[in-house]
């Protein structure tokens, strides 16, 4: 982490250390469960992961994601 930030905080490498779980997590059920209750495979819902604390919405930059999908750049946008 030291790498890409200058000075890391016990936050940061808290939120790291989340983000390995909730991934080593999906991995591991081979992509069949998620590990945050609630949200369901795109586009469905998007979790937005923040620090302290993971969010489930319906209808994430809706208008954006329309645009996109719209003028056929959807094979070219990464969706996770």
């Amino acid at each position: 982490m030291e790498h890409y930030m200058e000075s890391p905080t016990i936050t940061d490498y808290a939120f790291r250390d989340e983000l390995h779980r909730l991934v080593r997590a999906f991995v591991r059920s081979g992509g069949y469960r998620s590990p945050i209750p609630g949200w369901k495979p795109y586009p469905q819902n998007t979790a937005l992961i923040e620090r302290d604390n993971i969010t489930i919405v319906q209808s994430y930059h809706q208008d954006k994601c329309s645009f996109w999908k719209d003028k056929g750049f959807e094979n070219y946008a990464w969706v996770s």
